[in-house]
């Protein structure tokens, strides 16, 4: 099969979008369908991720919390690969840590990595609707 070579146009918009154009053109939507959010150079896999970092932000303004971090990774013991687990958001300030996951959809991957991940590592993750992120208090 011949090999197919982008267009100048093609590759423009391939990085306008993040690399999620196809070679004809067309943006590849998410597995879920979330749409992605480039904000200050950092890209937030869905809207509803975004909007909750606004939060956190307000938040942090308002002395409710004291930091946040986002993408906090997670390895699950497992045989024969270790598997890792990214969490959306970790949290912390007087009245301890606060793992957050926003999720639109659960899915039985999801539920079974939360569920070992909170029992290795003897946590308890709070999981958001999507569509409620902003209802969320410490």
């Amino acid at each position: 099969m011949p090999q197919r070579v982008m267009s100048v146009d093609e590759l423009k918009d391939y990085l306008a979008h993040g690399g999620a154009a196809d070679l004809r053109g067309r943006v590849r939507g998410s597995k879920f369908n979330a749409v992605a959010v480039i904000h200050e150079g950092i890209r937030y896999h869905s809207k509803a991720e975004f909007a909750f970092k606004m939060h956190l932000d307000l938040l942090k303004a308002e002395g409710a919390i004291d930091g946040y971090t986002r993408q906090v990774p997670f390895w699950i013991p497992a045989a024969p690969v270790a598997e890792k687990y990214v969490l959306d958001y970790l949290a912390w300030g007087r009245k301890g840590n606060s793992f957050i996951e926003i999720k639109g959809r659960m899915t039985p991957d999801a539920k079974m990595k939360i569920a070992v991940v909170q029992h290795h590592y003897r946590i308890q993750i709070q999981v958001l609707p999507a569509r409620r992120t902003y209802a969320w208090r410490p």
